[in-house]
């Protein structure tokens, strides 16, 4: 994050008597509290962590009531399924042309309310508007005509529902991480903020991203489905109140508490993941090896034995990859921001910040989307079965393992940075002419002796 000129703490410049260093800029009226400076992740609020921590809970329940429920809902409706799966095609492909365009406007939004809590805002607004169409679409439907046997006004609105509730919760992903990417990075990001090309580091990553989300999505969408009518064995276009329809909804009822074991064990394994972070020296690349390889295992083992106990067993394996995949592509990128050879794509005086490298990553999972949409719903049709998702998630997860494992450019940490003592300062010297020798000093000659301060210390909204 630039460094901010209306934080008195952030970035000191000493005073001289020749010039006045002072911006014709206009600056931010934002907050204390809600100006970081860089390297101070210690020092920011409880209450960010706790509205952040509130964005991403209600992003997540809503996106874990639409991997339950959709197809489910959409089969239920009489939505033809051979085209159920073309509904999650709508989403991606919106996704792919607009969350560069979000990403590239959050960089240079100069709102007072910072850079990317406007486009999350909205992005949320539009998760409910999702949320109320999709589980509202059939009772729409027949209360402005429609007939339980052809509900064609309900189903134009579920799936209409689903397109916007998917895009806007993927679309959340890019200005949540760059927030995160923001508020919490090293000094070294001001270095970062000047990348132009797709780069060699950052193709094979999202390869790696695209890969393991592809897995990811084709077994939480068709999970409860799975569990429904192989599991189970019922019928979603059974008769009303037989034994088949009863079967698949009781196997929909225990897929939503595989579901919930899937998110209890990413909760742990991140909280996990922090403690041994603060403890041990666990790399990235352990990190991500073990999260791909571990769900390709899971839904192998899914696919060969099943039953009702070893898939409930093995979803939480989906947990621990979900863990990985939140946090490896985002660290990495972090590191990618720190190297010269990164940053020196960049032609001219050009800048561009985390948020249209995090909406790169994020049009991964558009992509994935649309692999699953166009591929998956033609494999369940050629085998007559869904029996076949498990297989196909664990062969996805097997290629992101060897991605991560031979492909991914991990960039090595300089010893020195890991570990780097404090300069002991006198108690007498901490402090000479109100200028701390703890912080950089920001200060500039130009040829004619007039004091100036150097652009890339311009002020810029927080977050």
């Amino acid at each position: 994050m630039a460094p901010q000129n209306d934080d008195s703490e952030s970035m000191q410049v000493q005073d001289l008597p020749l010039a006045k260093l002072k911006k014709d800029e206009p600056k931010e009226n934002e907050s204390r509290d809600e100006t970081i400076s860089e390297g101070s992740i210690d020092r920011i609020p409880v209450r960010l962590w706790v509205m952040h921590g509130a964005v991403m809970f209600g992003r997540e329940f809503c996106y874990a009531m639409e991997t339950a429920l959709v197809t489910p809902v959409l089969l239920q409706i009489g939505l033809p399924e051979q085209y159920y799966s073309l509904t999650w095609f709508l989403s991606p492909i919106l996704g792919l042309i607009f969350t560069p365009l979000i990403g590239s406007a959050s960089d240079r939004c100069t709102l007072r309310w910072g850079r990317r809590r406007p486009f999350i805002l909205g992005l949320c607004v539009g998760v409910l508007l999702g949320v109320a169409l999709f589980l509202n679409g059939s009772v729409i439907g027949l209360a402005i005509g429609d007939v339980p046997e052809n509900q064609t006004i309900g189903i134009v609105l579920t799936v209409l529902g689903v397109v916007v509730l998917d895009f806007c919760a993927d679309a959340t992903e890019g200005p949540i991480r760059a927030y995160l990417l923001d508020v919490a990075d090293n000094e070294e990001q001001d270095m970062a903020l000047n990348i132009h090309a797709f780069s060699a580091e950052l193709l094979r990553l999202c390869l790696c991203h695209l890969l393991t989300w592809f897995s990811i999505i084709a077994e939480a969408v068709f999970y409860t489905d799975f569990m429904g009518q192989v599991i189970f064995e019922g019928d979603p276009k059974a008769l009303s109140n037989s034994t088949e329809l009863h079967q698949y909804n009781a196997g929909v009822q225990m897929g939503c508490w595989g579901l919930v074991i899937y998110a209890a064990t990413a909760a742990v394994c991140s909280a996990l993941l922090q403690k041994y972070l603060d403890n041990y020296d666990l790399s990235i690349k352990i990190i991500y090896i073990l999260g791909t390889l571990g769900f390709s295992i899971g839904t192998a083992v899914m696919f060969i034995f099943p039953n009702v106990y070893v898939s409930m067993i093995m979803i939480s394996t989906m947990g621990i990859v979900s863990m990985s995949i939140s946090y490896c592509p985002y660290a990495l990128l972090g590191q990618y921001h720190e190297m010269k050879e990164y940053i020196h794509h960049s032609p001219g005086n050009s800048k561009r910040g985390f948020g249209i490298d995090c909406a790169i990553l994020s049009c991964q999972v558009y992509i994935s989307q649309i692999l699953v949409a166009s591929a998956l719903g033609a494999v369940v049709d050629f085998v007559s079965t869904v029996r076949v998702i498990p297989l196909v998630a664990s062969i996805g997860s097997f290629l992101g393992f060897l991605t991560a494992a031979f492909l991914v450019i991990y960039p090595e940490v300089p010893d020195e940075n890991k570990e780097e003592p404090k300069r002991q300062v006198a108690p007498d010297a901490a402090i000479t002419n109100g200028v701390d020798p703890e912080k950089p000093l920001v200060l500039k000659l130009s040829p004619k002796g007039q004091t100036a301060v150097p652009p890339e210390v311009e002020s810029e909204s927080a977050v």
